[in-house]
């Protein structure tokens, strides 16, 4: 740039230039420009001394006509109008003993508006040439060709001036760049240095491959290096909440290794720039470990790998031989000597490596399958079974490789197009986990679980709020707690197995590995240097389960207990829906069920086996029903199964009204069998896994939390194998009713008072009551929920199944608010008693659902198993 508007740039193929300070550009000329047999080029140098007076100069690469595929010439170009006419400068070369012609231009430097020098290379005899001119860049003449490569030069004044290039070679001239006038001094980087330039007389930097950065105070006497942060982090190990390793690089073929020991507060710098990119961590104590990368150079079409070992916690690094070159991307051990390693790119194909001796040597294993073509990690259990993580191939896409015999033999598993894995985890030889994408169609992440070593898996996807964003790394530290981390700084934590993920949207981008001490704390690390560290205490879940092989059922709650009873089959009980002449209260409502006792669920996976007991013969519409999100009579949530499949179904009913949501796909109830059925809710998303292995998705938006159950709209059947996991929500209501003489048309008043763990906001109270021995008044918000608005709605009458009970009346108190702790008192009612009482009648409000029952949309219950008032 030469002024806040006016720039250029040049790269590959391309020369542009701005004059409103980059909003626009628009195209000088094209390297394609300078050949007809044009097959690549690169303006490599700029140097304007102010809008109008510029040289571009750099290398075009074309078809030789000659025995040579292809041959380089030089670009210079000289304008003195601001880019509108360009001249080709006059360079004299083959002079000072140097008979070659310099094909490619890598830099330029001026002192003043003259004078300047150029470094070129022919690329043929692999020499270097340095050129001087004393009119702005008019002509050149070849002053010296050293005997180092020479990418870049600057000079501080007439005589002194510095070259420097591959290796780390530099060499400094005082007769102003003439033959024999340069002398080497010592190398500070066994990098290339791409470009050096001072700022003064004294203080300047020189930057090259490998992310070398170097600072000189002395005016290029001397170098120390400079750490480049923006790191892209592949990996990370840590051994205790202190302790811990990433890695990655920093830049086009360099790698870093950092380690902390204050959990991840600081960290030091063990290795940088030396070998190429780090992609995989293990450390088998806090001394000895293993590091592991690569490298591919497409400019080349070439691969470059390394091991590393250290004995003394990284302090230093010692490379090892594994006999190719392949970039290797997992490395996994199982004692100090005995690991593999894994790995592939385009230009070498795949790389599986085993090592007996800590690493001292490798030795190449044999896979001959077409799939997976790429492989991306390995996991070992112990000395025969291990895992190997991948995708693609042409015939077949395998996603999983197994061995029983230490790696001699391989197995190809998971036979899906569609899955590319980028990372597996075994905690022991049969349960295990992998993540990554699902390319068909859209892209969106997976997470896959096996529980046989893996032979078959369990797939989920879209986990997360941004599911169409890959997992990169699975860490499980039992089978119930882990976490997973990807693109767009996802990190998800897994609770109770797979049925709980929770999603954290953190700051970083791409989060490409993490490790993990705890179910609640570990650090995730990825590109442009983000490590964090995370923390989140996990949830407690619980399991219940009732196979009714106990001849009862006393954790359940019928709502008409003699539609139900313990059936015995083959020796094996279960949990029988008798009766088949029930009518529904309101088409599409269940009009039977039964409910688990005491449970309140919001986030849960529900298994159980049903079968149908109805003739389908004779019933067109035989169905069964899983029930959640059960609050009252009138408001729950039910998966309805049919052998109709419009009525095959995901249902509310809300206020007593039923709403069909969404058909399951087509699904018919196959026959007269039991079949395990699942139904799985993480906030929003309800998903149902049918026995024919589909998954259905749907999207509920008005998710509540509730009992769950069985039942059926009219016909019989059987549930066994029940089984629920999730968290168990502490919501509760307490009635209060002081000690008082009761006389008719006394005024009463009824506080009712919750406690809850979580934060909780409900929208309305429903309230059934016996209106032979109560007459509601009103209600008004309790002390700790002030902002609660109340209006009552009393035009709702409740027929009870239970005969003896058809006076009681439904009373809906429908507002805002909400409340979190123990006891806090949200409510207060006010009755009118209707019966002619002495201190001898006792009223009894009871917890019997056919009496009186208290409930919110989040299943507030009665508790206790009566309050009474005399």
């Amino acid at each position: 740039f030469t002024s806040a508007d006016n720039g250029w740039v040049g790269g590959a193929e391309t020369l542009a230039r701005t004059t409103d300070g980059g909003a626009t550009w628009s195209t000088v000329m094209r390297t394609a420009d300078f050949s007809s047999r044009f097959l690549d080029g690169r303006f490599a140098v700029l140097h304007f001394t102010d809008s109008k007076n510029g040289m571009v100069a750099g290398f075009v690469k074309e078809t030789d006509l000659g025995p040579e595929p292809y041959i380089y010439r030089k670009i210079l170009r000289r304008t003195t109008d601001g880019g509108s006419t360009w001249t080709t400068p006059s360079l004299i070369e083959q002079q000072q003993g140097c008979g070659f012609m310099v094909e490619s231009i890598t830099d330029v430097a001026f002192i003043d508006a003259d004078t300047g020098w150029m470094v070129g290379q022919n690329l043929e005899f692999n020499a270097w040439l340095v050129a001087k001119t004393s009119d702005g860049g008019a002509t050149w003449n070849q002053i010296s060709c050293p005997e180092m490569t020479a990418r870049t030069i600057f000079f501080w004044d007439e005589n002194n001036g510095l070259i420097a290039g591959d290796d780390g070679d530099m060499a400094r001239s005082s007769d102003g760049g003439t033959k024999d006038s340069w002398q080497k001094t010592p190398a500070w980087t066994s990098e290339r240095v791409q470009k050096v330039r001072f700022a003064d007389s004294a203080h300047g930097w020189a930057v090259g491959w490998r992310g070398t950065i170097l600072r000189s105070d002395d005016g290029g006497q001397s170098w120390a290096p400079q750490y480049n942060t923006t790191y892209d982090f592949q990996t990370a190990y840590f051994l205790d909440e202190q302790t811990g390793w990433v890695a990655g690089g920093v830049g086009p073929r360099s790698g870093v290794i950092l380690k902390t020991e204050d959990g991840g507060t600081t960290w030091q710098t063990q290795m940088l720039s030396r070998w190429p990119t780090i992609r995989a961590l293990y450390f088998h104590d806090a001394n000895t470990g293993w590091a592991a990368g690569g490298d591919v150079n497409y400019r080349d079409g070439s691969s470059e790998n390394v091991i590393l070992k250290t004995s003394d916690g990284g302090a230093s690094w010692q490379p090892q031989t594994p006999g190719v070159t392949t970039v290797l991307n997992g490395l996994s051990f199982i004692d100090a000597d005995s690991g593999w390693a894994v790995g592939s790119d385009i230009f070498t194909g795949r790389a599986i490596l085993q090592t007996t001796d800590g690493g001292a040597s490798w030795t190449p294993l044999n896979y001959a399958g077409d799939s997976p073509a790429t492989l991306t990690d390995v996991h070992f259990v112990d000395g025969s079974r291990g895992f190997i993580s991948g995708y693609g191939g042409t015939t077949t896409r395998y996603a999983v490789l197994r061995t029983d015999d230490g790696g001699a033999t391989w197995t190809p598993l998971m036979n899906d197009a569609d899955i590319q894995i980028m990372d597996v985890q075994f905690l022991d030889r049969n349960t295990g986990f992998a993540v990554g994408e699902a390319t068909g169609g859209t892209h969106r992440n997976v997470f896959m679980r096996t529980n046989n070593g893996g032979e078959s898996w369990m797939i989920q996807y879209d986990l997360g709020s941004d599911p169409v964003q890959p997992l990169y790394d699975v860490h499980f530290l039992d089978p119930d707690h882990g976490w997973a981390t990807g693109a767009n700084g996802a990190v998800l934590q897994f609770e109770s197995g797979v049925f709980h993920v929770s999603q954290y949207d953190t700051p970083a981008k791409t989060l490409r590995a993490g490790s993990f001490i705890s179910p609640a704390e570990g650090w995730a690390a990825g590109d442009d240097g983000w490590i964090l560290k995370l923390y989140s205490e996990p949830r407690q879940f619980q399991v219940w389960s009732d196979d009714f092989e106990d001849g009862n059922a006393d954790g359940w709650q019928p709502l008409t207990p003699a539609r139900w009873q313990i059936a015995e089959e083959g020796g094996y009980h279960s949990y029988h829906l008798n009766s088949t002449d029930y009518q529904p209260a309101v088409d599409g409502r269940l009009g039977e069920y039964s409910l688990v006792k005491d449970r309140i669920y919001e986030n849960f996976e529900l298994r159980c086996d049903i079968k149908s007991a109805e003739d389908f013969a004779a019933n067109a519409y035989a169905d069964f029903a899983v029930v959640f999100a059960f609050r009252d009579s009138l408001n729950y949530d039910y998966i309805l199964f049919n052998t109709n499949a419009a009525a095959s179904s995901f249902n509310k009913v809300v206020n007593g009204v039923r709403q069909k949501i969404q058909e399951l796909d087509g699904f018919v109830i196959p026959d007269n069998e039991y079949h395990a059925y699942r139904i799985s809710r993480q906030q929003n998303q309800v998903r149902v896994y049918l026995p024919d292995g589909r998954e259905i998705q749907i999207q509920d938006d008005n998710p509540t939390p509730g009992r769950v159950g069985v039942g059926s709209v009219n016909d019989a059947a059987f549930f066994d194998s029940f089984t629920i996991e999730g968290q168990i929500l502490d919501l509760s209501v307490d009635l209060e009713l002081p000690p008082a003489t009761v006389q008719y048309g006394d005024t009463l008043q009824t506080v009712v008072r919750a406690s809850s763990e979580n934060a909780i906001s409900y929208a309305q109270l429903v309230l059934e009551y016996d209106s032979t021995l109560l007459q509601f008044i009103d209600a008004a918000p309790g002390a700790d929920a002030a902002s609660l608005s109340l209006q009552v709605n009393s035009s709702l009458p409740f027929q009870p199944s239970t005969a003896g009970f058809d006076a009681n009346v439904l009373l809906q108190l429908s507002g805002s608010g909400s409340f979190s702790g123990p006891d806090q008192d949200i409510l207060v009612i006010r009755w009118r008693a209707l019966l002619e009482a002495d201190t001898s009648t006792t009223l009894a409000l009871d917890k019997d659902p056919a009496r009186t029952q208290f409930s919110t949309p989040h299943g507030f219950d009665i508790t206790g198993d009566a309050v009474s008032f005399t």
